[in-house]
């Protein structure tokens, strides 16, 4: 399962796993908790109004979302925000729907994916206990869990941030696979930009 070449996952152990996981699962419940119970705030709306064009739709009444290929050209002339979330959002209400548990389970999603990069991230560059304090400080942040139920790019954003940084540290330690690396920097750096 760990590779030789990971030592800061070497000392991952089936308790720690444990660990990781009994930590999500309690970040989840803090994220999910009335994720859905309140209405969409005027910047929940402004993110639903760029990722689906719903301003057409009192003109093409045949066509009320735009698509994703219709958000880029949108955000060009009335937005200032790079098109990735919103290219995202758009692709992600189609599949889990428009009510508001559904669209700000995305930055849920992401922002719970964040726990464990960052774990990641700190294992390689601290001690075990130092890794585990800021995962759990990560968990449980309110600051995070505020983000985590808006429809804005800000989970996204963090999430890019922490993964080009694991990724950058990964070159800094030369890293066997170190053309992979390079590659998958070079993306998520990309991505963070479009963000």
């Amino acid at each position: 399962m760990l590779s030789g070449t990971e030592p800061h996952l070497r000392s991952m152990n089936r308790r720690h796993f444990i660990f990781l996981l009994a930590l999500l699962g309690l970040a989840a419940i803090v994220r999910f908790s009335h994720i859905g119970r309140y209405c969409y705030t005027t910047d929940e709306v402004h993110s639903i109004h760029m990722a689906t064009g719903w301003e057409r739709a009192y003109q093409v009444a045949e066509e009320p979302w735009l698509g994703p290929r219709g958000v880029v050209p949108q955000l060009a002339t009335k937005d200032i925000h790079p098109p990735l979330y919103f290219v995202g959002l758009n692709l992600w209400m189609r599949i889990a729907g428009t009510e508001p548990l559904a669209t700000r389970a995305a930055s849920a999603l992401v922002m719970l994916a964040c726990i464990p990069l960052l774990w990641l991230l700190a294992r390689r560059l601290t001690d075990p206990a130092t890794a585990w304090v800021a995962t759990g400080i990560c968990a449980l942040s309110a600051y995070q869990v505020r983000y985590a139920q808006d429809i804005r790019m800000y989970a996204l954003a963090q999430f890019l941030v922490l993964l080009s940084t694991y990724l950058f540290v990964r070159l800094l330690a030369g890293s066997e696979s170190r053309k992979a690396i390079i590659v998958l920097y070079g993306l998520s750096v990309t991505l963070t930009l479009l963000t």
